[in-house]
């Protein structure tokens, strides 16, 4: 029996009830879709617990500890002010993500003011022919 001998299976798999069962099946379905959620899972993660997960505040300079090797006591070492960089990295991730969420959150206000005030005075589209609220031509629109 080769492969074209099989039956070709043309029906496609019912659409998932619940939520979890949909979330699983968008998951599996887009495995790329599923490193990308993990890699910005861990990322919110950080930014969020910056506070817990670094032993080093962003901008404390020892320069006794300043260009150190990456080690037990610096993870990622320590830049020319003896400034910890993993510590730097993660809170540049919480800025990086106030500047993201922000900068979405004013779009979509904007967006949606243009949306609805084109929809408030296009409503009947006399505007777009050129007719006045009277249904008539006017002078300038011919």
């Amino acid at each position: 029996m080769s492969i074209l001998d099989l039956p070709l299976i043309t029906e496609k798999a019912e659409p998932p009830e619940s939520i979890w069962a949909k979330i699983r099946y968008h998951l599996v379905s887009n495995p790329l879709g599923l490193v990308g959620a993990a890699i910005m899972a861990v990322f919110v993660f950080c930014a969020i617990f910056a506070d817990f997960i670094t032993a080093y505040g962003p901008t404390v300079t020892d320069a006794a500890h300043r260009l150190l090797h990456p080690g037990s006591g610096h993870i990622l070492g320590t830049d020319q002010m003896g400034r910890d960089i993993f510590s730097r990295i993660i809170y540049g991730a919480r800025i990086s993500l106030a500047v993201g969420l922000g900068s979405t959150f004013l779009g979509s206000v904007f967006a949606d003011g243009i949306i609805v005030r084109g929809a408030f005075f296009l409503r009947d589209g006399s505007h777009c022919r050129g007719e006045s609220a009277s249904g008539k031509f006017s002078a300038d629109s011919a």
